[in-house]
């Protein structure tokens, strides 16, 4: 304890004998460390991925609150032109980051309930869709990657249009 908290105790609250573990500094409390988290744009806090519903989720996966984020321009521009050219307003889409370990990032997305996945990934993997009984699930090129190299915007588009032709049918 302070030598100013003591004093005060003292001098204002008129107290003048503290049990002794009162006296002891406390033990620093550590806070849990967080390998991975869920967020719906760059203000917001955790997402509870359980209140997730939607017809068609878009998720960007960044390794560190440091790497360029899905939510900051020019990607998020991108994202939105990608996102309109497929013309499905009729149906609910989210857009959620998830930032961090990818350990647990399918076992997360089994907690959300939609129809199809598509897992923007920042690295030169493109895996088309996955076999996944819960949902239709799709990994590609990130907007990122898109904004590097153009020459992959062709593949991407072809990849959109699966998933357009799931909501059309």
């Amino acid at each position: 304890m302070s030598f100013q908290l003591l004093k005060y105790y003292q001098d204002v609250l008129g107290i003048n004998f503290l049990p002794q573990h009162l006296l002891n500094e406390p033990e620093p409390i550590e806070a849990p460390s967080i390998s991975s988290f869920w967020r719906e744009d760059l203000r917001s806090g955790l997402v509870d991925l359980q209140s997730v519903h939607c017809d068609l989720l878009f998720v960007s996966v960044i390794s560190s609150s440091e790497e360029e984020s899905l939510f900051q321009d020019p990607s998020w521009g991108l994202f939105e032109k990608m996102k309109n050219a497929m013309g499905l307003q009729q149906i609910q889409i989210k857009t959620l980051e998830h930032v961090g370990s990818e350990n647990s990032l399918f076992q997360d997305l089994l907690k959300v309930k939609t129809k199809v996945v598509v897992l923007f990934k920042n690295s030169l993997e493109r895996r088309g869709f996955q076999n996944c009984p819960e949902f239709k699930f799709l990994e590609t090129y990130s907007p990122q990657i898109l904004l590097q190299n153009s020459s992959l915007k062709k593949e991407v588009w072809d990849d959109l249009q699966q998933v357009m032709k799931i909501f059309k049918n």
